[in-house]
C-alpha cells in the first residue's frame, strides 16, 4: 500500500514537473540529436579521409554546443518559471482600489456582450412614466 502510494506521488510529481517544461525539453532534445548526428559524421568523414587535424576542436564545439543549449534553455525557461514563481498572484480580473471609476470603464472596454446597452439612455422607472403621461 505504501509503495503504491509513493509511486503514485513519484509519477504526480515528474508529471507536474514535465508539465510546463515539455516542449522545451523537446526543443533540446531534438538539438542535441542534431548536435550528434552531425558529430557523428564528421567522424566518419574522418575515418575515410584520415584527416585528424580538426577533430580535438569538433569534439570541443560540440561540448560547447551542448553547454549552450543547456544555458539557452536555463535562461529561458527555469528562469521565467523560476520568476513567476516568486511574484504573488494577482487577480488580472478585479481592479485596483486606487484606480478611479472612469479609468476602470476605461480599461474595461472590450467586448463582454452588454457594449450595446452602454450607450443607450437610462432606464426610466414606473413613477418616471407615470409622471410623463401625466404632462
Amino acid at each position: 500500500m505504501l509503495s503504491q502510494l509513493v509511486k503514485f506521488v513519484l509519477y504526480l510529481a515528474a508529471a507536474r514537473f514535465f508539465k510546463v517544461r515539455c516542449r522545451a525539453l523537446i526543443y533540446l532534445f531534438i538539438t542535441w540529436l542534431i548536435l550528434w548526428y552531425a558529430h557523428s559524421e564528421y567522424q566518419t568523414y574522418i575515418q575515410l579521409s584520415g584527416d585528424t587535424r580538426y577533430l580535438w576542436q569538433s569534439s570541443l564545439v560540440k561540448t560547447l554546443l551542448y553547454a549552450l543549449s543547456v544555458v539557452i534553455y536555463f535562461f529561458t525557461v527555469e528562469k521565467a518559471l523560476w520568476r513567476d514563481s516568486m511574484q504573488p498572484e494577482t487577480s488580472k480580473n478585479t481592479p485596483s482600489r486606487s484606480s478611479t471609476a472612469s479609468a476602470d470603464f476605461k480599461a474595461n472596454t472590450e467586448d463582454d456582450g452588454f457594449d450595446f446597452l452602454r450607450g443607450k439612455d437610462k432606464l426610466k422607472m414606473f413613477t418616471d412614466l407615470s409622471r410623463d403621461d401625466s404632462e
